[in-house]
This record gives C-alpha cells, sequence and structure tokens, in this order.
C-alpha cells in the first residue's frame, strides 16, 4: 500500500498531535496482509459514526424525532434543504452525499442525503426509536423552499434475498446512507439507500431498499420500502447502490439498481475485491432479478493458498443511465489503488462501461473507456477519511441532434502528472460514445487543466434540447496563517470523541462548487461558472463528531430547460449553526 506522507498531513491519534510535513513518500515494499485487509475495508464506503462507544454528547439521549424544517433558508441564489443541526444535541452531525430528482417540468424536486441524527436512534442507540441513516426534503415551487422531511418510514418486506438470517428479531429496516434518487415521469419518485435491521447495526448491512413516494399538493411522502439482498446474505456486503428508473410498456415501471458486492471469498465474508451486479425490477419494485456486470476479480481464491484474497483488482462506484430505447448502461471504477493493488493486471485505476439491450437480463462484456492518474489518495486536508474516490458518472442524450449518445464525465490527474497512476492536481473530463459504448471521443476536460486545484465528483446531465452540463466540486488546499507549520486543520476520522483518530494538516480547504455547459454534443465547453455562492472552510465545518465522510462521496445535479439543478454538502453555516455541513440546492 502507499505510505499516506505529503506536505503537511498526518492521521495521529489524540495523544500525538503531530503534522508531519515535507514530502510525500511512496511505499516500495509490497503490501502486508494486513494492509490488504484494511484496503478491502476501505473499499466499504457507507456513512459512519466513527466508533460510537463512550461519546458523551446530548443525543444519546434523545426522545423524540426531529422536527421539519419548513421553509429552506436563503443564501444568496442557493436555498438550505435539510435542517440545522446542533453538534451539541446530536450524537453525530452533518448532512452529505447528496441526491436529486425532479418532475419532468421541474416544478416538484426531493433530494435526499446522509443524516448523521440516525446515529442517535436504534439500532444505534439501545433503547431509542428507529430512524435510519438518509434524509430527505422536497420542494413544490422549483426548489425557491424546501422541507426537510425527516427520514423516510421502516420497511419489514424483502422482495429479493433470503432475509434476516437470524440477524433481527423483528424483521424491520431502516436506511443505512448512500442515498440515490429518480423520477419516473409520472411523478413517482424512487428512494435506494443501503438498509440496516432496527436491532442491529452490525456489518454487513440488512441489503439495499427502495422507497417510492409522490407529491399530494404541496406535501410528499414515501411508502413502505422493499428490500434486495445478495442471496448469499449475510456473507456477501452489498455497497454504492446506484438507481436508474426507465418507463416501459403497459404502464409499468423499469426499475435498475447497480451495486458493488464484496462477495464471500477465500472462505472469509465479504473479503473479495468487488463484483459489479444489477439488481432489477420490470414491475415497479415487485419482483426482482440479478445480473453480474463485472464479476469479482480476486487473483487468488484457494482457500489453502497462503495468498488466497491478498491481490486482486478492485471494483466500485457504479452508476447506472437508460438510453431512449431501453437501452441500459453502466459505468464504474476499476482499478482503484491500481498498480498498489492488482498491478499484475493494471497499470493505473480505469473507468469501465457496459451495455444491456435486454433490460438487464444480460450484459456485454466490460470495456475501458479511459486509463486515469488517480487523485484518491491525495484528498483534501479537511476531507475527514485517508482516501476518496475517482467515481464516474453517465448520462444519455434522450431528444434532440444527439439522440442515444453516452456522456460519462471522471476526474483525472494526468494533465499535471502524466502517466503517473496517483497525484493530486486533478480534472473533469468527459467523453461521449454514439454507438451504445463500442467506442468513445478523446476526452475533453470542462475547464483550464493542472492549475493547482482540485476539481472533482463531477456529474454530468442531458436537458432536453441536448445542451450537456457538468457539475463539480473545486477545492484547494492552502495555508492561511502567517505561521507556515501551524496545524490549521483537524478532522476526525475515526475512533471515539473521547480518543480520537485525527487527520491534520497545515493546511485550510475551501470549496465551491462550478457548472460548465457544452451546447454542441461535448465537443466544447463554455466557461465554467460557480453554483455557489459562498465558499465553504471545510476545516472549519467539521465539528469532531461530524459523520464520516463530512462532504460525502458525490453530488448531484440535472439538466431542466435552460438551467442546472445541484444539490451538495455545504459547510457555510460554519460560525453560525456551530460548524455542521447542510444540504444545499441551487439553480443556474
Amino acid at each position: 500500500m502507499r505510505a499516506k506522507l505529503r506536505a503537511g498531513v498526518a492521521v495521529v491519534t489524540v495523544a500525538g498531535l503531530l503534522s508531519v510535513p515535507g514530502p510525500r513518500v511512496e511505499a516500495q515494499e509490497s503490501p502486508s496482509p494486513g494492509d490488504i485487509a484494511a484496503f478491502k475495508e476501505s473499499l466499504r464506503t457507507p456513512v459512519s459514526g466513527g466508533e460510537l462507544e463512550g461519546a458523551a454528547l446530548a443525543g444519546a439521549g434523545v426522545s423524540g424525532l426531529p422536527a421539519p424544517l419548513g421553509n429552506g433558508h436563503h443564501g444568496g441564489s442557493n436555498v438550505q434543504v435539510s435542517e440545522d443541526q446542533d453538534p451539541a444535541a446530536n450524537l453525530r452531525s452533518g448532512a452529505s452525499e447528496l441526491t436529486l430528482a425532479a418532475t419532468s417540468d421541474g416544478r416538484r424536486l426531493v433530494a435526499g442525503w446522509n443524516d448523521g441524527i440516525g446515529f442517535a436512534f436504534a439500532p444505534f442507540v439501545a433503547g431509542q426509536p428507529p430512524l435510519g441513516l438518509s434524509g430527505y426534503g422536497f420542494s413544490a415551487d422549483s426548489g425557491r423552499s424546501w422541507t426537510d422531511g425527516g427520514a423516510p418510514p421502516l420497511g419489514d418486506t424483502v422482495a429479493f434475498g433470503p432475509g434476516t438470517q437470524g440477524r433481527s428479531a423483528t424483521g424491520n429496516y431502516v436506511t443505512r446512507g448512500d442515498p440515490w434518487l429518480d423520477e419516473d415521469g409520472r411523478g413517482n419518485f424512487y428512494y435506494a439507500n443501503l438498509a440496516v435491521w432496527e436491532d442491529d447495526a452490525a456489518t454487513p448491512p440488512a441489503g439495499v431498499s427502495i422507497h417510492r413516494g409522490s407529491f399530494r399538493g404541496r406535501s410528499f411522502s414515501f411508502g413502505d420500502p422493499v428490500l434486495i439482498q445478495s442471496p448469499n446474505y449475510p456473507n456477501d456486503f452489498l455497497d454504492k447502490e446506484a438507481l436508474a428508473v426507465d418507463r416501459i410498456g403497459g404502464g409499468r415501471t423499469a426499475l435498475y439498481v447497480s451495486v458493488t458486492n464484496f462477495e464471500e471469498v477465500c472462505d472469509i465474508p465479504f473479503f473479495g475485491f468487488g463484483a459489479i451486479e444489477m439488481y432489477r425490477s420490470l414491475d415497479g419494485g415487485t419482483t426482482w432479478a440479478r445480473t453480474v456486470i463485472q464479476p469479482d476479480e480476486t487473483i487468488v481464491t484457494d482457500p489453502a493458498d497462503p495468498d488466497c484474497g491478498l491481490d486482486g483488482v478492485a471494483n466500485q462506484g457504479s452508476a447506472p443511465a437508460v438510453g431512449p430505447n431501453g437501452e441500459l448502461y453502466v459505468a464504474w471504477e476499476r482499478g482503484e489503488s491500481a498498480p498498489d493493488v492488482g498491478g499484475s493486471v493494471l497499470p493505473r485505476a480505469t473507468i469501465a462501461f457496459a451495455a444491456s439491450t435486454n433490460r438487464g437480463a444480460t450484459f456485454t462484456a466490460p470495456r475501458q473507456v479511459a486509463s486515469i492518474c488517480s487523485g484518491a489518495n491525495d484528498e483534501p486536508a479537511a476531507y475527514n477519511r485517508t482516501s476518496s474516490n475517482d467515481f464516474p458518472r453517465i448520462a444519455v442524450a434522450q431528444s434532440g441532434r444527439h439522440k442515444g449518445r453516452i456522456y460519462i464525465t471522471y476526474h483525472d490527474c494526468s494533465a499535471a502528472s502524466g502517466s503517473a497512476p496517483f497525484g493530486a492536481d486533478t480534472d473533469v473530463y468527459v467523453t461521449f460514445s454514439d454507438n451504445r459504448g463500442a467506442t468513445w471521443s478523446t476526452a475533453r476536460p470542462v475547464h483550464r487543466v493542472a492549475d493547482g486545484r482540485q476539481q472533482f465528483w463531477p456529474v454530468v446531465s442531458v436537458g432536453d434540447d441536448g445542451e450537456v452540463d457538468v457539475s463539480y466540486y473545486q477545492m484547494q488546499d492552502v495555508n492561511v496563517t502567517p505561521d507556515p507549520d501551524d496545524i490549521e486543520c483537524s478532522v476526525r476520522t475515526g475512533g471515539t470523541l473521547t480518543e480520537p483518530v485525527l487527520k491534520q494538516s497545515t493546511l485550510t480547504t475551501f470549496s465551491d462548487v462550478f457548472t460548465v455547459r457544452s451546447t454542441d454534443g461535448g465537443r466544447t465547453w463554455r466557461r465554467p461558472e460557480r453554483l455557489t455562492d459562498v465558499t465553504t472552510n471545510w476545516c472549519a465545518a467539521t465539528p469532531i463528531n461530524s459523520i464520516i465522510p463530512n462532504f460525502g462521496d458525490y453530488n448531484t445535479s440535472l439538466s431542466h430547460d435552460d438551467d442546472v439543478l445541484a444539490t451538495w454538502a455545504d459547510g457555510r453555516n460554519a460560525g453560525i449553526t456551530d460548524r455542521v455541513p447542510t444540504a444545499w440546492f441551487g439553480r443556474h
């Protein structure tokens, strides 16, 4: 694995509050079995609170559910979506990892996010009612105002999979984060999340839950969900689900949920490097089937071999999209941390793709879209994980001159780092295909590259007239104090609140969200425009009891008429609501 020492950054326990300035050092030795086990655990990325034991906050005694926010708070052209949170009143706090869906007229919108409030409720705190770790909000006026709806309801229906397997006495489950929304064109919103049993917080999660909801007038609510599981639950671990919805004949709705399945390998539960799978329902979620798109790529799988499970190609971070004629496409990252892991197969990380023309029953063999310089090991100083991700996003033109064109966006640090497998200065690129993914255009950057900033987690969307929009985070770590050796940033990456594991830096992380448009099918791009009207200082906006990750693993944006609709995690309330990130919305 890579030794993560870079200028002014260190991960330390509370007993050793020391930054480590100096150049980045790369490990040359082969990873140990312990390194590989830690790497595999880092691939599984549900929202976390760290260790909850020993936390001494008022949230552990909460007896009531959070109240709705009411109308959203405005900050210039941006609108706050989720309610304010006070760290002193919550076991864990913060809202991040945003998803968004809208009706075809753009008037009714639903947003979702990881919500730290749920860590103060069952199954994470005994004696409390269950709540869940995914929140949602809704707007009936095109995003001008929002209502925080709290958490979607618990469920008890298992639509696919073996059920509780002795893990739950009640069979009831609530959300576990990794939110993903879509709308079916008929006013029905579908909300996918990881799920956890109400009486068992242990790994792995229960599976993936899917709620369906709709507006009634200006109010919105979700109905009871269904649960889908790996057939080998609880020895497999479903993670990073993503959802796409399609209208099909006879008034039916097709639901497509792509996931990463960390399978049982070497007789060890969820020890694989990640398979990409599709769970599909052609009747709105009543019945389901499963298709393996990318099998697990563990190199040695014989349990009798001492090298069993110690190397392989990591697959993670899939996203699906539907074409105008029912085609189904999936993109994901293949080879995270290559060549340190899986180097005998890949020299560095790649963006992979597969297609289906029979509604997900079968897929083409995975194809490589791009080989990338990964920014995962050079995450911003204030990100409260010790690595990030390089997950792609995908969209398809449903109409217009380029109808059927597939767009994939991703970030890549090749402009600054050349052919190196890793680097810090990531830039956003878009490539497209007009032949169902058989070949791809030369990827083009959507902004000026190698500018010393990190542009990452891009989202691509396509409007009805064929305009292509990409939104992304732009972050920069800078020294703001007179003393370059001052510790300017300290965020908790794990441990308890009394014995935290801290990541400290002599730099401060600032972020904004930008959006950029192409009107010629992705061949050229206009000048990027800033969507946020207030810059976030993430070092100031991350309390010690923040959820992990503090600004999530992704954001979401949509194209509608001549506008971009976007949601993101935002820390502008630092110093106003006692430093808690919240969910925000913008229209540009």
